[in-house]
């Protein structure tokens, strides 16, 4: 069994690292990933853009996001900074507190096998060779 060391922080298996581990340029979530990124990092950069739109968007304070979501401020920050992979925990209940979609659905399109089994966006995978 896996234990959680914190809330909201996904235990990793596979062995990477936090998404912000995988940046090259810039500040979480806009950010330039490196080439050997997990699609998990991927993933987490555009929720993270996500949140914060929609974060910027709302009215209320992050605390009273967290609150409203049933997660804690530390977690929404750690999600934002790319520290930890949200849980679905905490994606359900940023949703439903934002009321509005944050998790990426049609990125998966972006890692096909047509792709030469990259990890990263087909548009960044050509650029960096």
């Amino acid at each position: 069994m896996l234990d959680h060391q914190r809330e909201g922080q996904v235990p990793r298996r596979s062995g990477d690292q936090p998404p912000a581990a995988y940046v090259i340029e810039g500040t979480f979530p806009d950010v330039k990933l490196r080439t050997d990124a997990p699609v998990s990092a991927h993933f987490a950069v555009a929720f993270a853009k996500a949140l914060k739109a929609a974060v910027q968007a709302h009215n209320g304070s992050l605390r009273s996001i967290a609150k409203e979501a049933g997660v804690t401020h530390p977690t929404v920050t750690r999600i934002l900074d790319g520290q930890t992979l949200p849980d679905l925990r905490s994606i359900s209940g940023l949703e439903v507190a934002l009321r509005t979609r944050l998790y990426p659905t049609e990125l998966y399109q972006q890692f096909s096998e047509t792709h030469s089994g990259s990890n990263e966006p087909p548009g960044e995978a050509e650029q960096s060779r």
